[in-house]
């Protein structure tokens, strides 16, 4: 769209962070979008995600933050809502079209207290990446439908075959902890009203499956995951000797930096689950900064 109805001179900065492929699509886009509007200047910085937040904050406390920037979703509470330092979108419906965007999904993730608090860059989700070697070397067919005690029955066979090989690394609170109890009781983690969504006995429920991958070889041992926090680090991963990975679609181009012949199958959903609780967040909402001087360019 032609922004900026008057040919006065405007420059906006625009930061981000992201990958390589990340940094020249959005370099591309800016470059499309200053040829049809010759009288915007944009100023792109880019870098990666690590101390992007801290620099954030302390560009918006300073009065020296861009005009525009993701908000990662973890960052929307207190930027956005407490902070109030981001534009209301909807203050600008003349010059967004917002056809394009799904009401509900920008009411469910980006909307608060009425107001539009950033647009979606794209849809990020829980998956499975798996290894299609490791999947070939033990016979696992790559259309197997996942559910939990599929995950402990092959991981099972796995390290009973090898015992340097595990189908997973490790699994964490968001990734499997908060899905396994909500496919059980349907309700949030924490409900609308500050009470916990699940009881003593679905907790034990979840901690002692936890403990029975450990104790089944399928989980590697936590005294070898706990040394990496990004499973790219793994050296067990490295070498081709873990299956499975639990994350965001948006975290395969580093799994794959590693181990290229990657896919992706469905999260584990047991045929009694009450619902599905696969994870499915905005991709990095776009923000205007409440205190740019050009809030219609932007």
């Amino acid at each position: 769209d032609d922004a900026g109805q008057s040919n006065e001179k405007v420059t906006l900065r625009f930061a981000w962070w992201g990958s390589e492929d990340r940094h020249k699509a959005l370099l591309a886009a800016i470059d499309a979008y200053t040829k049809k509007n010759p009288n915007i200047t944009i100023e792109p910085e880019y870098s990666g995600f690590d101390g992007y937040y801290q620099k954030l904050v302390t560009q918006l406390s300073g009065g020296t933050a861009p005009d525009l920037t993701p908000l990662s979703v973890d960052w929307i509470d207190d930027i956005a809502v407490k902070g109030n330092l981001v534009l209301d979108l909807y203050s600008q419906k003349q010059n967004i079209n917002l056809d394009a965007f799904d009401p509900d999904f920008l009411n469910k993730y980006t909307v608060f207290d009425q107001k539009l608090v950033g647009l979606p860059m794209g849809v990020n989700g829980m998956v499975i990446a798996y290894n299609k070697d490791f999947f070939k070397k033990f016979g696992i067919p790559e259309d197997t439908n996942w559910d939990w005690a599929k995950i402990d029955e092959i991981g099972r066979k796995v390290h009973q075959q090898d015992p340097d090989a595990y189908l997973l690394a490790s699994l964490d609170v968001r990734g499997f902890l908060q899905p396994y109890v909500r496919q059980q009781t349907n309700k949030q983690w924490i409900q609308d009203d500050k009470t916990l969504g699940f009881d003593q006995a679905v907790l034990t429920d979840a901690l002692t499956y936890y403990k029975k991958l450990l104790d089944d070889g399928v989980l590697e041992p936590l005294a070898e995951s706990s040394l990496y926090p990004d499973i790219t680090q793994n050296t067990a991963w490295q070498k081709g000797n873990i299956g499975l990975s639990f994350g965001l679609a948006s975290t395969l181009v580093a799994l794959k930096s590693v181990i290229p012949n990657i896919d992706v199958t469905t999260y584990p959903i047991p045929a009694n689950a009450k619902t599905s609780a696969v994870l499915v967040n905005p991709s990095n909402p776009l923000a205007i900064n409440k205190a740019s001087k050009h809030p219609e360019e932007a």
